[in-house]
This record gives C-alpha cells, structure tokens and sequence, in this order.
C-alpha cells in the first residue's frame, strides 16, 4: 500500500499545475498579475536600449563599462528575454536570474549616483539606482518562488 501511496503521491506531483504552486491561499491570479506588471516594467527599459541601441552603448561607455558594444545588446536581450519568460512562466529560474543578473549589472554601472558631482543629476542617478534596487527585490522573489517548483 505504502508504494501505491507514494506512486499516487508522485503522479501528483507531476501533473502539478503553475496555477497549484502559485495558489499559496488562493493568491495565483495576484501573484500572475505581479509577474506581468513586473515583467512589463523591465521588459520595457529593455526594448527602449534596443531602439536606440548606439546611444544605448555611448551612453554605457560615458560610465567605463567595458566592451560596452558587446555587454550593453547582450544584457539588453537577457532583460528581455528573461522579462517575457517571467510573464510567460517559462523557464522561470533561468528567466527571474537572466533579468536578475541585467539589473544588478546595469544598476552597479549605470546608476552610479556616488560618482556625481552635479546635484540634481546625481539625485537622478540615486532614483534610479533605488527603483533599480526594488526590481532586484522583486526579481530575487521570482527566483526564490521559480526555486520551490
């Protein structure tokens, strides 16, 4: 009986839905709504660096990012690519570390408001960086979610 039970157990196990992992207490649709909403939000700046993607770069390299012509359509694609799987729900480990690993980077290079002289542009550079950190915030709490399936 105790294999009987395990097998059943394990069946279950493998035909367990997203919608049966994300429902902690009825919240699926809540935390589907957060993965769009967040996945938009990055997919977003993502899109934006391809659409002009020489001042993308020019701007990169105005912050000593190195091999910036090669990191800056790299990191671009892995925000997008790892925003839709995030909305989609696929490959959702890799896709919360893809845009994870975006954000920390472009976060640590872009928004470096410690480098700053002038005051209202430094103030920027600190709102970004904040906005930035809250996204890793979130990213980090895909992953973890995408880690418990």
């Amino acid at each position: 009986m105790t294999d009987t039970k395990s097998q059943v157990e394990e069946m279950q196990s493998e035909t367990e839905t997203e919608t049966d992992v994300a429902d902690d207490g009825g919240h699926g649709v809540i935390l589907k709504l957060a993965r769009l909403l967040f996945g938009v939000a990055v997919g977003y700046a993502t899109v934006t660096n391809f659409k002009d993607m020489e001042g993308s770069i020019g701007y990169a390299q105005s912050k000593n990012v190195p091999n910036a012509e090669t990191l800056v359509p790299f990191a671009s694609g892995m925000g997008t690519v790892g925003s839709l799987g995030l909305i989609l729900w696929r490959a959702p480990v890799l896709s919360a570390g893809a845009v994870f690993a975006y954000l920390v980077g472009v976060t640590a290079f872009m928004h470096d408001f410690w480098n700053i002289d002038d005051e209202m542009e430094s103030q920027n550079e600190l709102y970004h960086f904040l906005k930035n950190v809250g996204l890793i915030g979130g990213a980090l709490a895909f992953l973890i979610h995408a880690g418990k399936k």
